[in-house]
Order: C-alpha cells, then sequence, then structure tokens
C-alpha cells in the first residue's frame, strides 16, 4: 500500500502519519516530483533555481507570499 500525496507543507508531518500506520508514501515533496521523478525533477530545479512551483498553498498565499514580498 502507498499514499500517493505530497508533504506540500506539512513539514515532514505527513510522513510521521504514513509511518505510523505502516505504509509508504511515494517519493517527493510534491506532485511534481511525483510526475517527473525526484531525480529528473531535481536536475529541472537546479537549471530553473528561481522558478515558482504552483501549488496549493502559493494559490491561497499567493498575495502574500509573492505580490507582498
Amino acid at each position: 500500500m502507498f499514499v500517493a500525496y505530497g508533504d506540500c507543507g506539512t513539514a515532514g508531518a505527513l510522513d510521521e502519519v504514513v509511518a505510523a500506520h505502516g505504509v509508504d508514501r511515494l517519493p517527493g515533496d510534491h506532485c511534481y516530483g511525483f510526475f517527473a521523478g525526484v531525480d529528473a525533477f531535481a536536475a529541472m530545479h537546479e537549471d530553473n533555481p528561481f522558478t515558482f512551483y504552483l501549488t496549493d498553498f502559493l494559490c491561497r498565499h499567493f498575495d502574500r507570499l509573492v505580490v507582498q514580498g
């Protein structure tokens, strides 16, 4: 059994929950890592370090994090 859900801002709390239940989570911090593959995503991020990845968290806090920041 696997959990197919990215950490996406839980700061590791998700991994604690799945470990407590004895299951594994797909590797990667978010869906971009799932779809591209962790190594391929890391290489893309290295090539484009100033990229904003549109996540649910960034959508909810876009004004505060991007516009006001």
